[in-house]
């Protein structure tokens, strides 16, 4: 720590100082940074969640796919139950078709495209 006239001095000789030399001299005889603490190891808790899918480019593209085509499904399934219940008898379950797009991302996901690496 140093008081303000030890401080104003340092300022001064360095605003004077013309060569890199000459800033060395100001700090030379203050002791060296203390290195940063090792970070701790990250602890996964039972009540952290895990990540489905990773942060990078790969993995927000797989979550937006993934919550569109869920989506898609969902509309179907309820558009299916809501024509089933008023025509009184259930009809072709079209919404079969729409769970494609879910089983390629499901493939692409256990191939690694956005998974995280843990």
């Amino acid at each position: 720590m140093l008081d303000i006239g030890e401080y104003d001095e340092r300022v001064q000789a360095v605003w004077a100082g013309k060569t890199r030399g000459d800033l060395a001299l100001v700090t030379a005889d203050l002791p060296d940074v203390p290195d940063a603490p090792a970070p701790a190891p990250a602890r996964r808790t039972p009540a952290t969640p895990r990540a489905i899918f990773s942060d990078t480019g790969g993995g927000t593209a797989m979550r937006i796919l993934a919550i569109v085509f869920t989506s898609v499904v969902a509309v179907n399934v309820v558009v299916w139950g809501i024509v089933s219940v008023t025509n009184g008898e259930l009809i072709y379950p079209w919404f079969v078709w729409t769970v494609i797009p879910i089983v390629v991302l499901g493939v692409i996901y256990v191939a690694g495209i956005g998974r995280p690496r843990s």
